[in-house]
């Protein structure tokens, strides 16, 4: 998995080590880790109801739906339930913020505005998922608001953090509703 993050590296002229690509400027932990907590708090209430409205706007698209999602609906194991929980919530925010908002985002920034950039990724991040067209809108505000907070803060950190929130909390949600 990181084999194409070190080959895209290559490619675009990035020599950064990934643990100052990660961390970034220095900062204090409990400031990114309420950076990331007020961006997720800001986050959740726009993606939610601009999920709900797409929702509606979109009704004769199928539902969206995750691969993670059916393997916890019914009765799932323990394992399958903390597998789950380690994929969405810690691997995942992990590689697609290197991969996002590590990698791509600066590339991007340097043939386009830093406006352009900031929303085209969040729509790339967002189509790459695969729930669907009803969530892509809410998806893009995630990669937008990483991207910002990448910025804004010089790490990925924050980033980090608020997208393992988000997916936390959808994991969270879909076992309470289906279990």
């Amino acid at each position: 998995m990181l084999l194409p993050f070190l080959l895209s590296a290559r490619i675009f002229g990035m020599t950064t080590s990934l643990k100052r690509l990660v961390i970034g400027r220095k900062s204090s932990w409990m400031k990114w880790i309420g950076i990331a907590f007020l961006a997720y708090a800001a986050n959740f209430v726009v993606a939610v109801p601009l999920a709900a409205m797409m929702n509606v706007l979109l009704k004769d698209m199928p539902t969206p739906s995750h691969e993670a999602v059916e393997m916890l609906a019914g009765s799932p194991n323990l394992t399958t339930i903390l597998s789950m929980v380690f994929l969405a919530a810690v691997f995942a925010p992990i590689i697609e913020e290197v991969m996002f908002r590590g990698q791509l985002y600066p590339a991007m920034k340097r043939f386009m505005p830093i406006g352009v950039a900031v929303i085209l990724q969040g729509v790339i991040f967002a189509v790459i998922h695969p729930q669907g067209p009803i969530l892509w809108p809410a998806l893009a505000v995630v990669g937008v608001t990483a991207a910002v907070l990448s910025e804004e803060t010089g790490s990925l950190v924050p980033a980090i953090l608020m997208h393992a929130l988000h997916n936390g909390t959808l994991i969270t949600f879909n076992l309470l509703l289906n279990g």
